[in-house]
């Protein structure tokens, strides 16, 4: 076991194995965004975000609506199977939205408001 991590250790070090910021970039590559404002609850101010996962693995997918200045509204998928879609929807949005993707898990994403 620990000539593995040896081995793993000396393939980072190398960049022969991604750094955690590529492999969160490239879940994010994964991700197509779609919203649309004034479809949700018959209000102008309504904001609908769909994330749909793009590629042939999982992602773990935060999704935040801003509703009201520090206020969110916050959905998470854990994971986002290939061809899924993570929909959020606010009734009363600032039409802000933001969303992480990873590959570790959703702790992985470091994503927060």
């Amino acid at each position: 076991m620990c000539s593995v991590l040896r081995l793993a250790s000396l393939l980072f070090v190398a960049g022969l194995l991604p750094t955690p910021a590529a492999i969160a970039k490239s879940a994010l590559d994964c991700i197509d965004p779609e919203d649309a404002v004034g479809v949700a609850c018959e209000s102008p101010a309504s904001l609908r975000v769909q994330l749909r996962n793009l590629c042939a693995d999982a992602v773990f997918v935060n999704l935040c609506i801003q509703v009201d200045g520090e206020e969110w509204d916050c959905w998470r998928a854990d994971p986002l199977a290939p061809g899924e879609a993570l929909t959020g929807e606010s009734c009363w949005s600032t039409r802000r939205y933001e969303f992480a993707a990873c590959t570790g898990g959703v702790s992985e994403c470091g994503f927060t408001p």
